[in-house]
C-alpha cells in the first residue's frame, strides 16, 4: 500500500511540474506577442511595464481584490497549519493521546488552506483575463490574448491542483495510519540531528599541519629556523629557505 502511495505521489509530481512548464511556456509567448507590437522594448521593459499597468489600473477591481483575498486567507491558513505540521514533527508540540489526530488535522488544515489558495489565484487568472482582452484591436502592455491566457490560467490551476493533491495523499496517509506521526518525528528528528552535525563538523576549522604551517606562518617558521634543520621535512625545508630569501631581499 505504501508503495502504491509513493508512486502516485511520484506520478502527481511530474505531472505539476509538466504544468510548471506549459505555464511558463505560455509567459514566453505571451511576452513574444507584446514584444511584436512594442519593437522598441526589450523583454525587461516590457515585463516591467506589464507589471506596472497591471498594478496601476486593475489590482483595485473589485474582481480582483476578491480573488486576492481568498488567496491571502487561504496561504496564511496553509503556512500556519503547516508550522503546526512541522512542530508535531519535531516533538515540540504533541497532542498525546491523540497525536495522530491532531496531526491529520493540521495536514488537513495544509490541504484547506492550499485549495482555498489555488480557487483564489484562478479567480484573479480568470479577471485578469477577461478585463485585459483586447479590445477594438488596441494592444496595450497591460493587454491579454484570450488563447493566451485561458491557456495559461488552465496551466496554473492544473499544477496547483496536483500539489494539493500531493497533500491529500499524505492526509490519506496518515487518517489510515500509513504515516504514524510518532515513527515520522523519530526520523524527523534523526535527520534533523544528522544534518546539524554535518554542518557543524563543515564549519569546523580544520587545524593546519606542520608542512602548511611552514608554508603560510612565518612566526612558525622563524621557530623552526633556531632548532635543528635535521627533522625538517622537504615542505618545512622550502617554507624556511623562502623565508630567509625573502628577508635577504
Amino acid at each position: 500500500m505504501m508503495k502504491l502511495v509513493l508512486v502516485i505521489t511520484g506520478i502527481l509530481v511530474i505531472v505539476a511540474s509538466y504544468y510548471q512548464w506549459r505555464l511558463r511556456q505560455d509567459h514566453r509567448k505571451l511576452l513574444d506577442y507584446l514584444s511584436d507590437y512594442h519593437k522598441t522594448m526589450t523583454i525587461q521593459q516590457i515585463q516591467a511595464g506589464r507589471r506596472f499597468a497591471l498594478q496601476s489600473d486593475y489590482w483595485r477591481q473589485p474582481e480582483i481584490v476578491r480573488a486576492q483575498r481568498y488567496a491571502r486567507v487561504g496561504k496564511l491558513i496553509a503556512i500556519g497549519c503547516a508550522i503546526l505540521v512541522g512542530l508535531e514533527l519535531l516533538g515540540l508540540f504533541d497532542g498525546t493521546p491523540n497525536a495522530q489526530l491532531w496531526f491529520s488535522e493540521s495536514l488537513g488544515g495544509v490541504v484547506l488552506g492550499l485549495a482555498l489558495n489555488t480557487y483564489g489565484h484562478w479567480l484573479f487568472n480568470q479577471a485578469i483575463v477577461q478585463l485585459t482582452a483586447i479590445k477594438d484591436g488596441v494592444v496595450t502592455l497591460a493587454s491579454t490574448p484570450a488563447d493566451l491566457g485561458t491557456a495559461a490560467a488552465k496551466h496554473h490551476v492544473k499544477s496547483r491542483t496536483a500539489w494539493v493533491t500531493i497533500v491529500c495523499i499524505g492526509l490519506f496517509a496518515s487518517l489510515v495510519n500509513l504515516w504514524p506521526v510518532g515513527g515520522l518525528r523519530d526520523q524527523t528528528v534523526t535527520w534533523t540531528v544528522t544534518f546539524l552535525v554535518d554542518k557543524l563538523k563543515q564549519s569546523k576549522p580544520r587545524p593546519l599541519t606542520r608542512d602548511e604551517r611552514t608554508l603560510n606562518d612565518a612566526q612558525y617558521v622563524r621557530k623552526l629556523a633556531t632548532s635543528s634543520t635535521q627533522s625538517l621535512t622537504q615542505k618545512q625545508t622550502v617554507g624556511l629557505l623562502s623565508l630567509i630569501l625573502h628577508r635577504g631581499h
